[in-house]
């Protein structure tokens, strides 16, 4: 639960912090990081969210964080 006040706000800003969940580009878990790559790349997304199969929210990836954890 967020405060009245941030949620207020965020609703008067809904084009500029808010993607539409039907323009969301997610990334479940089990896929290939290849996939989140062309993702990020494709899309020009800084990052993504990561789900389970479950639709559990894990945490949120980006470039950067392949890259580091990769090289």
């Amino acid at each position: 639960m967020i405060a009245k006040e941030f949620e207020d706000f965020l609703t008067g800003q809904l084009d500029t912090y808010l993607i539409p969940a039907d323009q969301l580009a997610i990334f479940v878990d089990t896929h290939h990081i290849d996939h989140v790559m062309l993702l990020l790349a494709n899309n020009g997304y800084s990052r993504v969210p990561v789900i389970t199969n479950d639709k559990k929210y894990v945490g949120t990836i980006s470039m950067s964080d392949i890259m580091n954890y990769r090289y």
